[in-house]
C-alpha cells in the first residue's frame, strides 16, 4: 500500500521579505556607512565652529563690554576662557590703586634721610683760664658780675645730601665768640673767681636714605656718614678767703 504524498509547502511570504531586507548587497552597505560618516563629520565641524565663534564673542565682550546682548565676565572666568594669555584685557586701569601693572607697590613721596646712629670718637677739655675775679671786703655777701668769652662751634666736616640734613637737624653750623657775663654771690671778706674752659667733641653721624612705598614699606636707597666737631663753653666758679 502506497503512503499518501504530502503536498510541498508553499514558501512563507513574510520570511522571504525579511531575508530580502537584511541581506543587502555589499555596495549598498558601503554606501550607507560612508553617508553616516560624512554626516558625523559635518556635525562635529559645525560644533567646533560654533564654539570658536562663542569664544571670540565672550573675549571681545570682556574686553570692550560693548557687544550687544553680552555682558563682561569676571576676571577669573575670563582667565579660564582665554587660558590666562589675554593681552588686551587691561591692567590696573585708570584707577591705579597704588600698584603697578604687576601688582607691586609704587614709590610715594620723595626720598628722605634718617640719622640712625651717632658715635663719640674723641673729646677733650682745654686748660681752664681765669676769666674774672671779684673781691668782697665788706661784712655782707655781695653779688658779683663776672665777664667771660662764650664760644660756640658746630662744624659739619663733610658734604652731600646727608651733610645738609645733619646741618638742619643741629640748627645749622656756627662758629662764634661773644662776650657774656654771669652773676654769683661772693661771701664777706672773700673773693670769687670765674674760670672758663672749652669742651670739644668729635662725633660721627650715620644716616640712611629711605624711599617709601604705597604698601607702607620703605627701603634704603643710599647711606652716608661723616664727622661733626662741636665746641661749647664750660664755666667754673670758686671762692676763698681774702
Amino acid at each position: 500500500m502506497t503512503a499518501p504524498r504530502t503536498p510541498p509547502r508553499s514558501p512563507n511570504p513574510s520570511q522571504h521579505r525579511t531575508r530580502a531586507r537584511t541581506c543587502l548587497p555589499t555596495r549598498t552597505l558601503r554606501t550607507a556607512l560612508l553617508a553616516l560618516a560624512l554626516a558625523a563629520a559635518a556635525v562635529s565641524h559645525a560644533a567646533v565652529s560654533n564654539a570658536a565663534v562663542s569664544h571670540a564673542a565672550v573675549s571681545h565682550a570682556a574686553v570692550s563690554g560693548t557687544a550687544t546682548g553680552i555682558s563682561a565676565v569676571p576676571a577669573g572666568q575670563l582667565a579660564l576662557v582665554t587660558g590666562g594669555t589675554c593681552t588686551t584685557c587691561g591692567g590696573s586701569g585708570g584707577g591705579g590703586g597704588g600698584t603697578g601693572s604687576s601688582g607691586s607697590p609704587v614709590a610715594t613721596g620723595s626720598p628722605y634721610w634718617v640719622t640712625y646712629r651717632v658715635t663719640l670718637d674723641s673729646s677733650y677739655y682745654s686748660p681752664a683760664t681765669l676769666a674774672s675775679r671779684v673781691n668782697n671786703w665788706s661784712g655782707s655777701t655781695i653779688t658779683g658780675s663776672f665777664g667771660y668769652t662764650r664760644k660756640v662751634v658746630r662744624d659739619v666736616q663733610f658734604s652731600g645730601g646727608f651733610a645738609s640734613f645733619v646741618r638742619a637737624s643741629i640748627g645749622g653750623e656756627v662758629s662764634t665768640s661773644t662776650s657774656a657775663s654771669v652773676r654769683y654771690g661772693v661771701p664777706p671778706m672773700s673773693y670769687g673767681k670765674l674760670y672758663v674752659k672749652y669742651y670739644t667733641a668729635r662725633k660721627t653721624y650715620y644716616g640712611h636714605r629711605y624711599q617709601a612705598f604705597s604698601d607702607g614699606s620703605r627701603s634704603i636707597i643710599a647711606s652716608d656718614h661723616g664727622p661733626l666737631v662741636s665746641t661749647t663753653t664750660v664755666l667754673g666758679y670758686v671762692t676763698g678767703p681774702l
